[in-house]
């Protein structure tokens, strides 16, 4: 894989349902993406969503609860294109000093060959 990856801190959302949001607003906008619209299987629960496009688009939803309290939230998209590439973006939004509104937003994209070339 050929990845790229970046890591920044930001300010924390206050509401738990803000970081999905901005990830479906993404996936909306974005041409290529089939994840939302012609879904072929979901598996959804309150810590994490899985789900699956008709021709392999691959959404996954993470959310890691301690004490109550969400402590990271992240996201996998793996779409695979026409030409036998997978197309991977990753994210994370990490509150590791909870309660200070502080967080790290941490983001990884690459690209990779389905049949093992890179």
């Amino acid at each position: 894989m050929v990845p790229f990856s970046t890591e920044f801190p930001v300010s924390v959302p206050s509401n738990r349902a803000a970081f999905p949001a901005e990830i479906i607003a993404w996936l909306r906008g974005a041409d290529y993406s089939r994840v939302l619209k012609d879904r072929a299987d979901d598996d959804v629960d309150a810590d994490h969503a899985h789900l699956k496009a008709g021709k392999g688009e691959d959404l996954r939803l993470r959310a890691l609860v301690l004490d109550g309290r969400g402590e990271s939230i992240g996201f996998r998209d793996d779409h695979p294109d026409r030409h036998g590439r997978l197309w991977r973006t990753k994210a994370a939004l990490r509150n590791p000093c909870a309660g200070n509104g502080q967080g790290v937003f941490a983001n990884t994209s690459g690209l990779t060959h389905l049949d093992g070339q890179d």
